[in-house]
């Protein structure tokens, strides 16, 4: 499969969130800026071998503390009804009814983001030569980093590691 440039248009401004573990992709979350206060969770996933092991909480931090530092206030997501629990604990709210997208139940979610109620997650400031902290339990010790890339008109680039 090759990608061109109108595959990626849509993706264009968007901000994609990985969580690394070792050389594998383990976790990912795409954002999207809808306003000048809002942003939406469009998709998010975690490999179903790391899942339960706090990398989802992770990435969720990262991003609500990277929306905040830049001036969003709010984050929408159309969340599948099985991981609405997942975002109730993390603080989201549900607002209106169930409805139907790509074949799924959804619920429309939201988060008013404050420093107090932004969840809590730690990684390595790209700044310090310390080594990568990390909530997660890694097996064989290895490192788990999450980075942030966004495909702009430059390419990649990566803002965390």
């Amino acid at each position: 499969m090759n990608l061109f440039d109108e595959d990626l248009s849509q993706e264009k401004g968007q901000l994609i969130f990985v969580t690394m573990y070792g050389e594998q992709v383990v976790g990912c979350v795409m954002l999207k800026v809808i306003s000048t206060d809002t942003v939406k969770l469009r998709q998010m996933a975690v490999s179903e071998q790391h899942q339960g092991k706090r990398v989802g909480t992770q990435l969720v931090g990262i991003f609500e503390r990277w929306c905040f530092q830049n001036g969003y206030s709010l984050i929408e997501t159309h969340a599948r009804e099985y991981a609405q629990d997942f975002y109730l604990k993390l603080g989201y709210s549900i607002k209106g009814e169930r409805f139907t997208e790509v074949g799924l139940p959804h619920r429309f979610m939201f988060k008013q983001l404050t420093e107090a109620n932004l969840v809590t997650s730690t990684i390595r400031d790209p700044s310090s030569e310390a080594k990568p902290v990390s909530p997660i339990k890694a097996p064989e010790g290895k490192p788990i980093y999450v980075r942030s890339v966004s495909r702009g008109s430059n390419g990649a680039h990566s803002n965390y590691e």
